[in-house]
């Protein structure tokens, strides 16, 4: 089966094949590389070749680098959304309960603008 989608921010479980159903915890691992890249403005694994992502970043496990001034709160979160294990991986209400609460701190008014 052909995998499609972007390697660089899929979920180790899809770009390897495992076989293994899964669910709504890959789109967790997604936003977390996608955040960090938000945070971070530069694409992640930028110096990983693209054939090298499946090698080195879902079986070797790597992950991007969290610099130290960012949140403790937010380099918790996303080092729990990469977990190579989906089950360890918060929902997405978990996630976006810590970032409400990261803003929060900040200074920020996270009321719904509904």
């Amino acid at each position: 089966q052909e995998i499609v989608g972007t390697l660089r921010y899929m979920a180790p479980e899809i770009a390897l094949q495992s076989g293994k159903k899964y669910d709504k915890s890959v789109d967790v691992f997604s936003f977390g590389i996608l955040l960090w890249q938000l945070c971070a403005l530069e694409k992640p694994f930028e110096s990983v070749d693209r054939d090298d992502i499946k090698k080195v970043v879902h079986k070797g496990g790597k992950r991007p680098r969290t610099p130290r001034w960012w949140p403790r709160k937010l380099r918790n979160m996303m080092d729990k959304c990469w977990a190579a294990n989906p089950k360890k991986r918060p929902s997405m209400a978990q996630v976006v309960a810590t970032l409400e609460a990261i803003l929060l701190k900040e200074g920020y008014d996270v009321e719904d603008s509904d």
